[in-house]
This record gives structure tokens, sequence and C-alpha cells, in this order.
């Protein structure tokens, strides 16, 4: 009687075993949230992104719509910008490339800091710069705002 229970014992305990790591798969291997921490924007910002602008802002009289596309980042510093945020055409040159640095170190009298700089190439020796400062480097959430207009009320909002 003892030997029956102790069988019974064991294939209980074998049986739990079996079912509990089922029961555990199916519900995650891991009962804690996963809980994602941003890698430097340099490396967050590569690949590619949704994005929805917010200029036009009535305020600043500009009568630009809201902006919506995609946007892919490379390594290279290389941008694609298939929507259009970024103009294709400035000053009546076309711009031949699309680059961006997501890290400079900026000074002037009214700010101190990083700024994520995209720069339109129309030429060798011509070039718009557009400076942003990042508001937010989430995961899957980036937001840019325009540099020097008030209140960050013109940005752009990416999401993966």
């Amino acid at each position: 009687m003892i030997r029956l229970n102790r069988l019974i014992i064991q294939l209980g305990t074998v049986l739990f075993l079996a079912v509990v790591p089922g029961c555990t798969n199916e519900f995650g291997a891991n009962p804690r949230p996963f809980v994602c921490v941003p890698p430097p924007i340099g490396q967050n910002i590569l690949g590619t992104w949704q994005y929805v602008s917010t200029f036009g802002i009535e305020n600043y009289d500009v009568t630009m719509p809201k902006r919506r596309g995609q946007l892919t980042f490379r390594a290279d510093g290389t941008l694609d910008d298939p929507n259009e945020l970024f103009e294709s055409e400035l000053y009546g040159r076309r711009v031949i490339a699309k680059t961006y640095n997501p890290k400079v170190n900026y000074k002037s009298d009214v700010y101190t800091g990083y700024t994520f700089e995209v720069y339109q190439i129309m030429s060798s020796i011509r070039k718009q710069t557009v400076l942003f400062i990042l508001i937010k480097n989430e995961c899957d959430h980036v937001q840019l705002a325009l540099f020097d207009i008030q209140d960050n009320a013109i940005n752009v909002k990416l999401s993966r």
C-alpha cells in the first residue's frame, strides 16, 4: 500500500511537471511584463517608421496640411523619404540626397544641447538643414520638435 501511494505521488508529480510547462508557455514563459529600454537615438532611429507631422498649425500662418507617410533611416546616414516629408525641391533646385545626423552638439543664445538634424542636399556646396529637438525616444515611438518654434508646436511623430 505504501508503495502504491509513493507510485501515485510520483506519477502525480510527473504529470504535474508535464502539464504546468505547457500552461506556462501558453500564457507566456515569463509572467513579468516586457519592458523595453530604448537604445540611444542614433541606434533606435534606424529602420522604417510611419510618421504624422503637425506642420500647418494655424497660429503660425502656415497653410501646409498635416503630413503622413513613411521614413527609413539607414546606418550610413542616408534617409529614404518617399512621401516627401522633406521637400524634393527647394528654391527651384532639385534635392539630390537627404541625410541625417541624430546627435549634433548645438549651441546658441537660446539653446544648448543636442539636435537631430536632417539635411536636404541640392549640390556639393548647397544644402538646407532642418533642426529638431528630440522630445521622446521610446522603443516604438520617437517625437521630434522643429527647433526654434515656440512650445514645440510643429513636430514629427514616428512610430513603428
